[in-house]
C-alpha cells in the first residue's frame, strides 16, 4: 500500500467538491495531509526566457496539429471491447462508499444505474473524507450488509485500517479502489483495473492532447505556464506527459511549471499565485491546468490583471470553463472527462473481478479536444452519450432506459 501522500484520483469535476472550490478534497482532507505531504509553491522553467519569433519547426507544428485533429470529434465508442462470456449472475450486492461531494454522488448515480442494469443490488454507505475513521466504519457496514464487492473512489487504499483489511480478507470480499495512483500497488483485499499506474492513463492522454494543442496553437511563439498541485499524485499523469511532449516537439518553447500547495488550494489563492507568475513572465500567453477544478476565479483574475489575452487550457473542464470558451477564453482548449463514464467503467471492472475474469479494461476514458469551435451550449461533458448501453451490450444484459446521459 502506498503512503497517504499519494492520492488516488482527480480532485476535480470527476470528483470535485461541493459549493466551495476552496475545499477541493475528494479523498482525505488536504489539511490532514499537509504536515506529511506539503510542498511549497515553486516554479520550474525550461526553454528560452524570451518569446522567440517561433520556437517550433514547421514539421513539429504539423505533427502536433495532426495529433490534435484525431480528438476534435466527440468519441462515439467506449474503450472496453471485450464482451463477457455470459451475463453476470444476478442477485449480488455492490456496496459503494460515498463521500458527500457532488461529483462523488454523480459517480454513485452512475454506479447505481449500472449495477441495477445487471440485476445486482446497490447499497450506499456514507463517509466523511476529512475523517478516515468514518471510512473504515462505512467499510465495516458494507461488509455487515453482505456486499459481494465494495467500491470506493478518490482515496488511497492505505487509509483503510489493518482491522478492515483483515475482516475483508477473512470474508473473501474485495474492495475496488477506483483509480490507482502512480506507485500504488493494490494488495488484497484491494483491487483495481490492474496494479500500478492504471489510473494514470486518462490523465496521460489528456496531457499529450493539450501539449500538442499548445504547440500547434501557439506555433512556438509564446510560452506556457503549467499549474500543478503535487499533493494529488495522480495529476502528475497529466503534467509529466504534457511536459515531455512539449519538450519533444518544441525544445526551445518557454515552459514554466508552478507547483501549488494544498494550503493555497484551500485558501483560494490559486488565481493570485498564477497572476503573479504571469506578470513576472510577460512572454507567457498560455495557462494550462492539470484539472479544471482549480480554475475557480481565474477568468475574473486575468481580466482584472489585464491578462485576458492569456489562453486557458487543461483537463476536465468545469461548467465555467466550457462557458468561457464562448466568451472570455475563445482561444482556449480542454480535454473532456466524464464522471458518469467513470462510474460505468468501475462497475465493468468489478463485474469481471466477481466472475473471476481478467480486468481487460483499464481506467481509461475516450476524450475530446473541446474548443470554441465545437463546445456549443454544453455545460458538462459526458461522452459517448450512450456509454451505458454499450457497456450493457458487453455484459449481455438488456438495454435499460436512459436515466443519466441520453444525448448530446
Amino acid at each position: 500500500m502506498s503512503s497517504p501522500c499519494r492520492q488516488s484520483q482527480h480532485p476535480g469535476r470527476s470528483h470535485r467538491p461541493g459549493a466551495s472550490k476552496a475545499l477541493l478534497v475528494t479523498s482525505v482532507a488536504l489539511t490532514a495531509l499537509l504536515a506529511a505531504c506539503s510542498s511549497s509553491g515553486s516554479s520550474k522553467s525550461t526553454g528560452s526566457d524570451q518569446a522567440a519569433t517561433t520556437a517550433a519547426t514547421s514539421a513539429a507544428i504539423a505533427q502536433a496539429q495532426a495529433f490534435v485533429n484525431q480528438y476534435e470529434a466527440a468519441p462515439q465508442n467506449i474503450v472496453a471491447t471485450q464482451a463477457l462470456p455470459e451475463a453476470p449472475p444476478r442477485g449480488d450486492t455492490f456496496g459503494y462508499l460515498v463521500d458527500p461531494t457532488p461529483s462523488n454522488n454523480e459517480t454513485a448515480a452512475a454506479v447505481k444505474a449500472a449495477v441495477q442494469a445487471i440485476g445486482w443490488h446497490y447499497l450506499a454507505f456514507d463517509f466523511d473524507p476529512a475523517n478516515p475513521a468514518t471510512l473504515n466504519a462505512a467499510a465495516e457496514s458494507a461488509l455487515a450488509k453482505h456486499s459481494t464487492v465494495v467500491g470506493v473512489s478518490s482515496i488511497s487504499s492505505s487509509l483503510f485500517s489493518a482491522s478492515v483489511d483483515k475482516q475483508y480478507l477473512q470474508a473473501k470480499v474485495s474492495i475496488e479502489v477506483m483509480g490507482t495512483g502512480p506507485g500504488e500497488v493494490l494488495d488484497p483485499p484491494f483491487f483495481g483495473p490492474s496494479t500500478g499506474t492504471a489510473g494514470y492513463a486518462t490523465n496521460a492522454l489528456a496531457g499529450k492532447v493539450i501539449a500538442n494543442w499548445y504547440v500547434a496553437n501557439s506555433r512556438g511563439r509564446y510560452g506556457v505556464l503549467l499549474e500543478h498541485v503535487p499533493e494529488y499524485a495522480i495529476l502528475a499523469g497529466f503534467t509529466d506527459p504534457f511536459t515531455a511532449t512539449v519538450k519533444s516537439l518544441c525544445p526551445k518553447c518557454e515552459l514554466k511549471e508552478l507547483d501549488l500547495t494544498g494550503a493555497q488550494v484551500d485558501g483560494g489563492q490559486i488565481p493570485s499565485a498564477l497572476v503573479t507568475e504571469l506578470r513576472a513572465n510577460p512572454s507567457i500567453k498560455y495557462l494550462v491546468f492539470d484539472f479544471g477544478a482549480f480554475t475557480s476565479g481565474i477568468y475574473a483574475a486575468l481580466q482584472s490583471a489585464g491578462l485576458s489575452y492569456v489562453r486557458v487550457a487543461g483537463e476536465g473542464p468545469e461548467t465555467t470553463d466550457l462557458q468561457a470558451l464562448g466568451n472570455a477564453n475563445k482561444q482556449g482548449g480542454w480535454t473532456g472527462y466524464s464522471t458518469i463514464y467513470y462510474g460505468y467503467n468501475s462497475v465493468d471492472i468489478a463485474i469481471r473481478k466477481v466472475m473471476g475474469l481478467p480486468a481487460t479494461t483499464i481506467n481509461l476514458q475516450p476524450t475530446q479536444l473541446i474548443t470554441s469551435a465545437n463546445v456549443g451550449d454544453i455545460t458538462e461533458w459526458n461522452k459517448p452519450a450512450n456509454a451505458l448501453a454499450q457497456f450493457e451490450a458487453l455484459w449481455k444484459v438488456p438495454t435499460t432506459p436512459c436515466t443519466l446521459v441520453c444525448n448530446g
